[in-house]
């Protein structure tokens, strides 16, 4: 009889496939447990170390508008309530103003008739004729300050005109648009939106604040790029420090940790200081102040993550993008904001190096 058909042979051939794919399906099922436990870990990992890195925001995200936009039209509305008044122009009006209209009508400042309260007496008459007759860059005015702020005045004379409106109604927009950015930063630097509201509240009924954004001059412009400019930085703070997290569980470096990149927000931050300093050339100081707060707070960042390196990874991974994003960035928008000069022949020494004998590239341009 043979071993088959007696019954007291080894398994059969279905019997020991059965038991192979039994065994590979444990062995399947192991290793996805134990995936699944990495990924949990992994998990748990990261939200340690955010929680350790930052604060949780509030969870009111509709009180969280809401109650800013509030602060910010009881702002507008003493901002631009009565704007018309005084119809005069007072004190640096008498430059902006006249500014920006003419880079309005020629793209460059042009020379007024004088004496100045001549001119002054022209516009408040309704008159909108207030150059002296010329041609070439014999017209350009000698500029004093950068053109964005007076590009941002001429906008509103646009829409309104040569008058009191017209070179007002944009600071006023502006000065209200700052407390909006003042009650959103202080709410996320605090975690609150009473504080960030009170904040704002506070701005709102600044003295300062309040005449600078009903008067034709280039403070508030400043001011509010500036503004704009930290207010992107700490975004940027709360933004990176959630990518630290995950980069340090998830991609594994030495002890300085992983570099985060160029990051967006700090781009938009040298953008906005770029447009602070075409306001005005003193806002160059902030860059300065600003990067070393990018500095301070990468180190801070991963010192509390608990990287041994915090110091060489904040400046080596961290602040090697500094150069780029708070210097090369805001000189490219600063000069960007020129376009008017560059394309016109008329702006003050427009041709300086034709005059002068100067061939270089882009000089004699």
């Amino acid at each position: 009889m043979e071993p088959e058909d007696s019954g007291t042979g080894g398994p059969g051939p279905d019997i020991v496939d059965a038991g192979r794919d039994a065994a590979v399906s444990v062995s399947r099922t192991t290793r996805a447990d134990d995936a699944g436990r990495g990924d949990d870990a992994a998990a748990g990992r990261i939200a340690e170390l955010r929680a350790r890195l930052m604060s949780p925001m509030p969870d009111d995200r509709l009180w969280g508008w809401i109650g800013p936009l509030l602060v910010t039209a009881f702002a507008a509305f003493f901002r631009f309530n009565r704007l018309a008044i005084p119809r005069a122009i007072i004190f640096d009006e008498t430059y902006y103003a006249k500014d920006a209209w003419s880079i309005l009508k020629h793209g460059v400042e042009w020379n007024i008739v004088q004496p100045v309260s001549y001119a002054n007496s022209l516009i408040i008459s309704g008159h909108t004729n207030i150059f002296v007759p010329c041609s070439g860059t014999a017209c350009g005015e000698y500029v004093v300050q950068p053109p964005v702020g007076k590009l941002l005045i001429a906008v509103g004379e646009w829409i309104y005109g040569l008058n009191t409106v017209g070179w007002r109604v944009a600071p006023a927009f502006f000065g209200s648009l700052a407390i909006l950015v003042m009650c959103r930063v202080v709410r996320r630097m605090t975690r609150s939106t009473l504080l960030g509201c009170i904040a704002g509240l506070l701005l709102s009924l600044d003295g300062l604040e309040f005449v600078l954004s009903r008067t034709g001059i280039l403070d508030i412009f400043l001011m509010f790029f500036v503004l704009a400019a930290f207010g992107a930085l700490v975004v940027d703070r709360d933004v990176s420090r959630d990518r630290l997290a995950s980069a340090i569980v998830l991609q594994p470096s030495d002890d300085a940790g992983p570099s985060l990149g160029i990051r967006k927000w700090r781009v938009a931050a040298g953008v906005l200081i770029g447009l602070a300093c075409a306001t005005k050339q003193y806002g160059v100081w902030y860059i300065f102040a600003f990067a070393g707060l990018c500095i301070a707070w990468d180190i801070g960042a991963r010192r509390a993550a608990g990287l041994p390196q915090f110091v060489r990874g904040a400046l080596q991974r961290d602040g090697k993008w500094l150069p780029l994003t708070l210097g090369v960035n805001p000189l490219v928008t600063y000069t960007l904001t020129w376009t008017g000069w560059f394309v016109t022949n008329t702006g003050y020494d427009r041709d300086y190096a034709q005059q002068n004998g100067i061939t270089t590239p882009v000089i004699s341009a």
